[in-house]
């Protein structure tokens, strides 16, 4: 797939070095006709992007941990109905050789990516996420009520499978002038006929560039109050319903006219939770997994079931796998960071031993043939 190479000499041959030695030398085109750089066909839901990047070793290891996966998946999308089309998804699947590359193309393009990135937009970027999200949503609440009055929540319609590649790429040739990049870059963007490939590296970072021009869009011509963004998800707040109904118009205008895209018609302009002589009135944000009311902030109701389910099922295994505990301990993730720890006293803690755990993913850790994608990650950031 990657017969082309740009200008990455420095970084590749820095993490070649770290995965296979110093005795890795010579030019990149050299060290990965050497490793036989191939394009991977895209895969299910079923298999994961770190699993399918080690070698047969390391699957076979992992098999127990996909099966649970497995057998999760197919419970869940029998009761919610969201996950079931998101299941439905086609993930395409780097080999590890192609994760390399595409980290190393990522690198070298973070100058651009970063410059003039809105602050909060938080979605599949290092240093932010949706727990910091959650935080600056909470200040706004509490710091001004008058602009969050009001809210607008809206999301892009098939978002990753409908980025046309012609206006990715002509945006791309505007701040790329390197010609091997950009056929590199090409060449990543066309594994999928349309859309841009789910699951590599590079998708993540090419798709908050490209709804740069939106955030600026929003904040500077729009005005708006309060505006966050979560990948594809966006929420903003304000003191006029009408105002927002027009930001709602010129927004699905200029996604149609400027990027090729359009809103999904589940839109919503709703009164923001209130308080008014003790009772709760208007409406909760639900938003990336945390529903926010106008003096606290809750899990998800699908998430506090899943993790209460997944407690009891744990608590009926003599031996969970590495998989149900990193599963559990995510949750656990959850929970610490809203206000549900009545939740957690009744329907998790009685249940779960989070500190057996912990050791097991620990001892796991040790022998995980996956430590060579953290070791890997480890270099990326240095």
């Amino acid at each position: 797939m990657f017969s082309v190479m740009a200008d990455i000499s420095s970084q590749l041959q820095k993490i070649l070095e770290a995965i296979y030695g110093e005795e890795v030398r010579g030019s990149i085109h050299d060290a990965l006709a050497a490793m036989n750089v191939e394009s991977n066909a895209a895969m299910k839901f079923a298999a994961t992007a770190k699993d399918s990047a080690m070698n047969s070793a390391a699957a076979a290891k992992a098999s127990e941990e996909k099966a649970a996966l497995s057998e999760s998946a197919a419970k869940e999308s029998e009761t919610n109905a969201a996950a079931s089309e998101q299941a439905a998804l086609e993930i395409c699947v780097p080999t590890l050789e192609e994760l390399i590359v595409q980290h190393c193309v990522v690198n070298v393009l973070k100058p651009m990516f970063y410059k003039g990135m809105y602050e909060h937009s938080y979605a599949s970027l290092p240093g932010r996420g949706s727990h910091k999200a959650k935080k600056v949503i909470e200040k706004w609440i509490r710091t001004d009520a008058k602009n969050v009055k009001y809210v607008l929540k809206m999301d892009i319609r098939h978002f990753f499978d409908s980025v046309p590649h012609d206006v990715l790429k002509a945006k791309l040739s505007k701040h790329i002038h390197d010609e091997l990049m950009l056929d590199l870059l090409f060449k990543i963007i066309d594994t999928t006929d349309e859309g841009i490939p789910l699951g590599f590296h590079t998708s993540q970072w090419l798709a908050n560039w490209f709804l740069q021009g939106l955030d600026h869009y929003i904040k500077e011509q729009l005005q708006a109050a309060h505006y966050v963004r979560y990948m594809d998800d966006m929420v903003i707040f304000g003191s006029n319903k009408k105002a927002l109904h027009k930001m709602r118009q010129a927004i699905s205008e200029y996604l149609g006219k400027e990027l090729g895209l359009a809103l999904k018609g589940n839109w919503q302009v709703f009164r923001f939770s209130y308080v008014k002589n003790g009772e709760y009135l208007g409406r909760d944000l639900d938003f990336m997994g945390f529903r926010f009311y106008r003096d606290h902030t809750v899990l998800r109701r699908s998430i506090m079931y899943k993790a209460s389910r997944k407690a009891k099922k744990l608590a009926s295994k003599a031996r969970p796998t590495v998989y149900d505990a990193r599963q559990m301990l995510s949750y656990l993730g959850w929970i610490k960071s809203t206000d549900t720890y009545a939740m957690y006293s009744k329907w998790i803690k009685p249940y779960v031993n989070f500190r057996k755990l912990r050791r097991k993913v620990s001892k796991s850790d040790k022998n995980n043939p996956l430590q060579i994608y953290y070791r890997l990650a480890r270099v990326y950031q240095t």
